[in-house]
């Protein structure tokens, strides 16, 4: 199996909740992004190092294009539909329990403030307040 090719973008697209949706896309377009352009020991593939490679930026604006483009299918119910686990890949919780809309992300802008992500989940807010041209 490919792990970026579009039958696994289309599969991402049709998930009924966020959970699958962020399970399966991190398995394969997220991580095809890392190893395809990074290869195994290449820049792109250290979870540290990764965002000191340009190319992480460009591939990460395109995961979060990814996910409004699902969350658009259905915005009413998906601005407010979040879930997985705070530690990243701890799928059975033995580390932590799960991201809810309280959780609070510190945003590292320029006014450097803690928000829940309920505050997030809409790009087009006043706090975020941008959109994508094309979607998937």
């Amino acid at each position: 199996m490919s792990l970026g090719n579009a039958a696994s973008v289309a599969e991402g697209m049709a998930q009924p909740d966020y959970g699958f949706f962020s399970k399966l896309t991190e398995d394969t377009i997220h991580g095809a992004g890392h190893q395809g352009v990074g290869g195994m020991y290449g820049v792109l593939s250290d979870i540290w190092a990764s965002p000191g490679d340009p190319l992480f930026w460009l591939h990460h604006c395109n995961i979060d294009r990814s996910w409004w483009s699902w969350q658009s299918r259905n915005l009413t119910e998906r601005l407010h539909d979040i879930s997985g686990p705070i530690t990243p890949f701890d799928h059975d919780n033995r580390l932590g329990g799960n991201v809810t809309l309280d959780f609070e992300v510190r945003t590292n802008s320029t006014i450097n403030v803690n928000l829940p992500i309920r505050d997030l989940m809409d790009i087009g807010n006043d706090f975020l307040c941008y959109t994508y041209d094309f979607l998937y």
